[in-house]
């Protein structure tokens, strides 16, 4: 039976693919003429300086959103907030970022029945808040992924929550990311996922054990050839490999 991706019912009622390029376009839209500006004359993007934001006063939602419609959105942010460094370039896209990602904050805060889909928004937002340098964001999404998987112990959304924030923090939190990497590959046999297998990479490297991080990165290549973290991890493959590491 072929096992069904997290946020699966809001696949459902998101079908319209002109929904999701409109958000998409709205974000890109946002910033559009931005990026230029943090370009040094070299052409290579500045280093913004160190800007520590708060979690902002969550008062309600000011207008309404479905969760599918918040779900959405959140993840179009991905795309500058997914990762550390965050992608925006300039002070004010950095400052439109929070503005938007404290607005969402906001609106699933105000949800008032609580599912496991709330709980991942809630931890994916503060996870993304983590990477803007919000101050307490990575507590308040662990705090919320562990109120999920404590309740919903089988939430696949909730265990790629985890398996994200928790090797992405410094220090990372092996222990707890290897729990969900292991919940998502039962869930999920004998289908291996590309994020999944990426995160076996991680978990090893953090671990500092390079024999088995080698023999991860093999098995993860040879499934996933072309993926976007392919190139990296054929470095990395090749960095081991050069100072003699097996696997024992």
């Amino acid at each position: 039976m072929t096992k069904k991706p997290p946020f699966y019912f809001l696949e459902k009622w998101a079908t319209n693919l002109a929904l999701v390029s409109i958000m998409l376009a709205l974000i890109i839209i946002l910033f559009s003429g931005l990026a230029s500006a943090g370009l040094s004359a070299e052409g290579k993007a500045k280093q913004l300086p160190k800007k520590v934001y708060k979690i902002p006063i969550l008062e309600g939602p000011k207008g309404f959103r479905s969760i599918q419609q918040i779900h959405i959105e959140v993840t179009a942010l991905d795309l500058l907030i997914g990762g550390y460094p965050p992608a925006y370039k300039t002070e004010a896209e950095r400052d439109s970022t929070y503005s938007i990602w404290s607005e969402l904050l906001n609106e699933v805060h105000g949800i008032k029945t609580e599912s496991q889909y709330t709980l991942q928004l809630l931890s994916q937002l503060y996870r993304q808040g983590h990477n803007m340098d919000v101050k307490w964001a990575a507590k308040r999404s662990h705090e919320n992924i562990q109120a999920c998987i404590t309740k919903y112990a089988e939430s696949v959304a909730c265990h790629l929550e985890a398996t994200y924030l928790y090797l992405q923090i410094n220090p990372p939190k092996i222990d707890l990311a290897k729990i969900s990497l292991e919940k998502l590959t039962s869930y999920y046999a004998p289908e291996m996922r590309e994020e999944i297998e990426a995160g076996y990479i991680f978990l090893y490297l953090y671990s500092k054990d390079e024999g088995l991080a080698l023999v991860q990165i093999k098995k993860y290549l040879v499934q996933f050839p072309y993926s976007d973290r392919a190139k990296t991890f054929r470095q990395i493959q090749a960095a081991i490999e050069l100072r003699g590491v097996e696997y024992q």
